[in-house]
């Protein structure tokens, strides 16, 4: 995906007077010609967003006034588009697999069909257990296994490979970003993947933590699976009930700059480390924030920044800060199964806004879930 045109007539009405948000349509003129007609709805009252109709383009004939004009600018491009994608989880195959053949075939198409369905092309994996894992595991739950003689992806091989491969099977040359949600419970404060914690900053704990990755990337390769992007941590700097992992900022640097990145190029992978997933919103991340941004070193090292949930304000000091540093957007909001308008044109909002903010790749979180659709 070379160029995304976006055309966009959104205004946002809490922007507006009170005499602009009393009027149903305004007409813009430019040289005397109509150029486009835009209508006010406001989501807050409840209502729903209006239908939009296709625009369609005779070929062959010129355009003229009352019909819309869209002028395009091609003179100052930004970043190149690697697609839109979404998340291989557990508890999605786990629905799937529910289905007949032939119907999980009609739905896998309808996502990653290139040409009569979703584009699904840059899809995002959990490295161990996400908070969508039937349950909580990693790929090595043995206790103090620093050499991880006891790595095993038998696990996923009965769950998500089979979901990625079939996946693969509509769009082979589909692409993958990948993310711990939690190391082993072994490498962390409180000996758990679950309940919080933070990693362990010894010498051994990061050896074996980058080697993990590794491990990850090799074996999953085997399989036909070629992760082009790891995310070591999903949310750093915070920890909840479900798998998790703090890692304070100067750490999370130290373990990618020291460890993980060496250790992966070592390895002879061609994948890139990219520093994140990170959830820059709330004003206690603000000093992580302000460390991640002003590490030069990291900056130099990573191959670019993976955010989700944040504040665009944010996102856009790394663009302008690091203007050659690739951005993504690596998980839209969960939200509670309803599929509603209302939630769609959310997901719209936030894709327009980290697209403008300089991300190549907006990601959706779970593609399929079972009913009653809820985190582990």
């Amino acid at each position: 995906m070379k160029y995304l045109l976006c055309i966009v007539l959104i205004v946002v009405t809490n922007g507006l007077s009170a005499q602009q948000k009393s009027k149903k349509k305004i007409s813009r003129e430019m040289h005397g010609k109509i150029h486009a007609v835009v209508e006010y709805t406001s989501l807050e009252a409840g209502n729903k967003p209006p239908a939009i109709s296709r625009l369609r383009f005779p070929s062959g004939k010129s355009i003229s006034s009352p019909q819309v004009v869209i002028e395009m600018q091609n003179t100052r491009p930004a970043q190149v588009m690697d697609g839109i994608g979404g998340a291989f989880n557990e508890q999605g195959w786990a629905a799937l697999s529910a289905l007949p053949a032939g119907k999980r075939r009609t739905v896998l198409s309808h996502l990653f069909n290139t040409k009569k369905g979703a584009n699904l092309r840059f899809n995002r994996i959990p490295i161990g257990a996400s908070d969508f894992a039937l349950s909580a595991y990693s790929l090595d739950s043995v206790k103090d296994d620093w050499a991880l003689k006891h790595f095993s992806i038998r696990r996923d091989e009965g769950c998500l490979i089979p979901y990625i491969q079939a996946a693969q099977s509509i769009n082979p040359e589909m692409k993958f970003h990948a993310s711990a949600w939690s190391p082993p419970g072994w490498m962390k404060t409180n000996g758990s993947q679950t309940g919080g914690g933070e990693l362990l900053g010894d010498t051994r704990t990061l050896e074996s933590y980058a080697d993990y990755f590794v491990k990850f990337l090799q074996t999953y390769k085997q399989h036909g699976i070629i992760i082009q992007r790891l995310c070591p941590q999903n949310e750093p700097m915070v920890a909840g009930s479900y798998p998790g992992c703090k890692i304070p900022a100067p750490l999370y640097a130290k373990a990618l700059t020291a460890w993980v990145i060496p250790a992966v190029k070592k390895s002879g992978l061609t994948t890139e480390v990219w520093a994140g997933t990170f959830n820059f919103w709330r004003r206690d991340t603000r000093k992580y924030f302000d460390y991640i941004l002003n590490d030069a070193g990291l900056a130099k090292e990573a191959g670019g920044y993976s955010f989700q949930y944040s504040n665009m304000n944010w996102v856009r000091e790394f663009t302008s800060r690091y203007p050659n540093v690739k951005l993504q957007h690596s998980e839209s909001e969960c939200y509670y199964g309803a599929n509603s308008e209302e939630e769609a044109f959310r997901d719209f909002q936030d894709f327009v806004a980290y697209v403008r903010a300089g991300c190549s790749l907006f990601t959706f979180w779970n593609m399929v879930l079972p009913e009653p659709h809820t985190s582990t």
